[in-house]
């Protein structure tokens, strides 16, 4: 059994992830834990569980301390084990982790090789890039207010997406994928993606594999408002491939260049702006897998 450090962030999920360590930790005993005390500190303890000896680090919490922890990770000979009591838990959906098998995988699953994206300058990704619309909806998104912050997932994300729906337009975008430059008039969104899902459920890449060595993308282009209501419906079932205003790629670089700064975000955290380049690193981290 490897030895796991367990880094729980007390405020995932509203307190679900801290609630959940406490029902299973008597089940761990001999194995280090580490709380979190603030945004972008799953890092540094996940530092900590390597500096003890951890051959494998748990993230107990969303896919923003998911995203922490394994940035902590990448390049290393140590496993990520991912422990989704967040707000979306996105990245697990793909690796088939649910809250009720996640204790079990964190000490015995097998460690796999996965992919992980570099955004040039910033960190590592795990999950999901966007650029655009669902850049602006993810800023909506963590910062409700106080009702709309009360809301369930769901109905806060289409709150988000609804409030960006008012204000959004397309932006002149010019995308070099690979070696190949592309000209889009009006991006309303780019996802540059390793696994599948984001937004809290959105099967926004369900093309994607993370262990091809390759990003996968999706952008829609030339949307008219009234298009995008119907397309988000899509989007959560996975159904917009092949929709006339949608195109898709694979690669393994992505540069976007705008002529007016777009904001991007890394796993759901909304981390710069236009211009970026992306860059997928094949088999540079390795996760406790079912």
């Amino acid at each position: 059994m490897p030895k796991v450090g367990f880094v729980v962030n007390p405020h995932g999920g509203r307190g679900r992830a801290l609630l959940a360590w406490k029902r299973f930790e008597e089940q761990f005993p001999g194995h280090p834990v580490y709380f979190t005390q603030g945004a972008g500190d799953g890092t540094h303890q996940a530092e900590l569980a390597l500096a003890e000896g951890c051959s494998r680090v748990a993230a107990v919490g969303g896919d923003g301390t998911i995203n922490e922890v394994a940035n902590a990770l990448v390049g290393k000979d140590v496993e990520l084990a991912v422990l989704p009591f967040g707000t979306g838990n996105d990245y697990a959906k793909t690796l088939g982790i649910g809250q009720e098998n996640a204790f079990e995988v964190a000490l015995d699953g097998k460690g796999k090789p996965v992919d992980v994206g570099l955004a040039e300058g910033y960190r590592h990704f795990i999950n999901i890039a966007g650029i655009g619309f669902d850049a602006a909806v993810m800023t909506n998104f963590n910062h409700p207010g106080a009702l709309v912050g009360a809301m369930p997932v769901k109905v806060r994300y289409y709150l988000s997406i609804a409030k960006t729906f008012a204000s959004y337009r397309g932006a002149s975008a010019t995308l070099t994928i690979d070696e190949e430059r592309t000209v889009v008039d009006a991006l309303l969104l780019l996802a540059v993606g390793i696994a599948q899902f984001y937004g809290a459920g959105m099967h926004v890449l369900p093309m994607a594999d993370i262990a091809d060595g390759q990003f996968d993308l999706v952008w829609g282009q030339d949307v008219r408002l009234g298009e995008l209501n119907k397309l988000m419906s899509l989007i959560y079932k996975g159904a917009h491939i092949g929709h006339p205003k949608v195109r898709t790629a694979r690669c393994r670089s992505v540069a976007i260049e705008t002529q007016t700064g777009l904001p991007f975000h890394l796993d759901g955290d909304v981390t710069g702006a236009t211009p970026v380049t992306f860059r997928c690193l094949e088999g540079a981290l390795r996760v406790a897998a079912p």
